[in-house]
């Protein structure tokens, strides 16, 4: 039990080294004159073969509704996401970028608080 949780918590510094690191490669691709636009498109591919390479037997949804769906949400969600965050780089720091992108589930949250009427439970 307990070399499972070190595992995950192994595993959870290792995926926080990879997304602090993207701010920074991001940057010094758009400074050897690749745009916003190129990066994320490779960066889409090359996530798009690690996906299919990790789960090949599963790759498409049970229905085409659900498939719709899931590419309706990659497109508004994940591409302006990373998008948008290629492009600030464009115009700001790195420090800045990553800054203003780990502060937004706390806004996030605090706006939900504020005009949803939601309560954030103590965990």
């Amino acid at each position: 039990m307990q070399s499972s949780k070190f595992s995950y918590h192994v595993l959870a510094i290792v995926i926080v080294i990879f997304w602090g690191t993207t701010f920074v490669s991001t940057k010094m691709l758009i400074f050897a004159g690749l745009t916003p636009a190129v990066i994320f498109t490779i960066r889409f591919i090359v996530a798009y073969l690690l996906i299919l390479f990790i789960s090949h037997k599963q790759m498409w949804s049970k229905s085409l509704k659900d498939e719709l769906a899931m590419a309706g949400l990659g497109i508004t969600g994940g591409s302006l996401y990373f998008l948008a965050e290629n492009m600030a780089l464009e115009y700001t720091t790195a420090t800045n970028t990553s800054l203003i992108v780990c502060s937004c589930p706390l806004f996030a949250s605090l706006f939900f608080s504020c005009f949803a009427h939601e309560h954030q439970s103590k965990v």
